[in-house]
Order: structure tokens, then sequence, then C-alpha cells
């Protein structure tokens, strides 16, 4: 019978394939984290699991052990290593409950943000990051190359393009087909930029994640309060999710595919049940 250090070592030469370095010593350090507290197959049970995640005094930490550990709990049953999945909880302390709240910008509130930008380049990028939800490292390294499928995708994480272009770490090195079709102002936008050749041969011109990041804060003083106050780039991501999933109710499974998220249970994190919606969804 192959051995739980076996198995973790098995599990994490497949995931190498796909993670960036970061990543790969995060997943590293929790697999050890768990091998320190499971002898064998038999110790991976719910209580034990939920222990190990909860172990930690930060939220963020449990949060990512949990990923982890559950990544791997799905792995092993796809292998048949076990017959079935465990699920895990984190516990949240009270205010735990209410730090996890989630920030988002309504497409109203988006229109309201781009009246007050005088910079051009500012609003393409505010409506790239609420429409498609890319990460602020990826709107920086965006290079016209990444335009794929006669300019209908955004090809991102691809191994090839980001090993060989710069320095660009993706936060998944799987490739993601990424829609810019939608709506049609983001497609034009795509379309200028690969028609100039722009500073850094980036599309959006930037060569800094912080210096785009204090640009945006800089604008996101215009939105009302309390949004103002603790808004921030990635809370346009999250924004994106939220609009697609409970203002447009596009399939959970699409946005999902369009967030890149591993798990659907993440892209739920956003959805926010509408009695409405609720009804229109078994009338006739």
């Amino acid at each position: 019978m192959i051995t739980l250090e076996e198995l973790s070592k098995n599990y994490l030469k497949y995931k190498y394939r796909y993670l960036a370095d970061n990543s790969q010593r995060a997943y590293d350090q929790n697999m050890r984290f768990l091998l320190e507290r499971c002898e064998s197959i038999n110790d991976l049970t719910r209580p034990n699991l939920n222990n190990i995640i909860n172990e930690s005094g930060r939220l963020k930490t449990k949060n990512l052990r949990k990923a982890v550990i559950d990544n791997f709990i799905e792995w092993c049953v796809k292998e048949g290593h076990i017959n079935e999945s465990i699920e895990t909880e984190v516990y949240k302390t009270r205010a735990e409950k209410h730090e996890t709240n989630i920030l988002t910008m309504s497409e109203y509130q988006l229109q309201v943000l781009l009246s007050s930008v005088d910079n051009g380049l500012i609003r393409d990028i505010l409506n790239i990051g609420f429409y498609m939800g890319l990460r602020i490292n990826e709107i920086v390294h965006c290079r016209p190359s990444w335009i794929v499928n006669e300019g209908k995708f955004l090809r991102v994480g691809d191994l090839y393009i980001w090993n060989l272009e710069d320095e660009f770490h993706p936060k998944s090195q799987k490739e993601h087909d990424t829609p810019i079709a939608i709506p049609s102002k983001v497609k034009r936008i795509f379309e200028r930029g690969k028609r100039k050749t722009q500073k850094y041969d980036r599309i959006f011109g930037y060569n800094s994640d912080s210096t785009l990041r204090q640009h945006l804060k800089e604008h996101f003083q215009a939105l009302p309060k309390p949004l103002c106050n603790n808004f921030t780039a990635h809370h346009m991501r999250h924004s994106c999710i939220s609009y697609w999933l409970n203002e447009k109710r596009v399939p959970v499974q699409e946005v999902q595919r369009l967030a890149r998220h591993a798990r659907m249970e993440t892209t739920m994190r956003y959805y926010h049940p509408d009695n409405e919606a609720h009804l229109d969804a078994f009338s006739g």
C-alpha cells in the first residue's frame, strides 16, 4: 500500500506543472505541515483535517491550508487512493466573518466612477478589470501576443508566452482563454491596444504593479462611502464576478471559467441569492 508521504510527493509533482514558484512553495509548506500531523491515509478524516486547517490563528493561513488540503483530497479520490471526498471547514470568529465580507461595486457605480476619470488609459483599465476580472499583474504584463482566436480571447497563463517574454509569473501556469468580446467596448480597447506599439511593448504601458495600484487608488476616492475607504484594485476582480453572477445572472459554471477559479466553491462566495431571480427561474 502506498504511503502518505509517497502520495504527497506524487501530488506535488503533478501540481508543480501548473503552479508558479511562489504557489509551489505554499503547497510544499502546507503538505509538509499535513505530513507532520498524519502518519497514514487512515488519518485523513474530517475531524483530523479540520483540526489541522484551524491550527493557525490567522484566517489567511487557514484558508490557504484548506485550499491545499481540499485539492490534495480531490486528487487522491481521482487517483483512486481514497473512496470519497472529505468536506473540511474553516472555523471563523465573529471578527473573521466580518473580515471576509467581499467589497464590490455595481455597474452603475462603475459608470459614475468612469465619469469622474479624465485619463483614458485608466478608464480602459477600469473597464477591463470590471468586465473581465483580470488581476493587476495580468493587466500590467498584458501584451498583444496574448490576444488569440481572431481577437476573441485573451490567453492568460500560457507557459510559452510568459517564460519567453518577461518576468511575469501568473498565479497559475495553466493557460486559460478569457473572452474579450464582452461587452463590445472591451473588445474595442484590445483592438486599439493591439494596433498601437505601447511603452514597454505592453498594451497598457505600465511597468509596475504598484504604480498602477496607486493610480487606481487615487481614483477610487470618487466612490461612495464606505467603498472609497477600503476599495482596492483587486476588488475590481471581485466586482466582475459579482456582476456576471448577480446582475447578469450568467450560469455559475461560465463565471467560474471567466474567473479561472479551480473550485466552484470559490466562485459561489460571490453569489447573493435573490428572491426575484429565484422566482423567475421556475416561472414558465
